[in-house]
């Protein structure tokens, strides 16, 4: 675990809310998925602000209610949250910054463990990738 306080944060610099660099993503991004997840990730050297920058969505196609919807997103958000270190030691180690789009592929609602080892499957397959260049 981390020592430094703080560190666990998930600050509005790490959002990725920009229309011009979400459509980015989605035009030049890459692909990694795992069993709930599909993550689009694009490598970049001086786009964007802050080291690492995520968007989440769940699709409404998919899960219909909205209280659903936000459930899910809280559960993705705080399962990024405690992982992220495994993809921020990479990527500040090759001076890269990444931008990445989570969405969620399941049509029920599953429990925050299997939520969680999603996100840290999909975290260290990106990991291996950024590590590669």
């Amino acid at each position: 675990m981390p020592e430094k306080k703080g560190r666990f944060r998930f600050s509005k610099e790490e959002r990725l809310h920009s229309k011009k660099h979400i459509d980015l993503l989605f035009r030049r991004g890459k692909v990694v998925r795992s069993d709930l997840l599909s993550v689009v990730y694009l490598l970049t050297d001086e786009i964007i602000s802050s080291t690492v920058q995520v968007m989440i969505s769940i699709p409404k196609k998919h899960v219909k209610r909205a209280v659903d919807r936000n459930l899910l997103k809280r559960r993705i958000r705080e399962a990024y949250r405690l992982n992220k270190h495994i993809l921020l030691s990479s990527s500040r180690a090759k001076n890269k910054k990444i931008m990445l789009g989570i969405i969620y592929n399941g049509s029920v609602i599953e429990a925050y463990d299997s939520i969680e080892k999603s996100v840290r499957t999909v975290l260290e397959k990106l990991e291996r990738k950024v590590a590669e260049l």
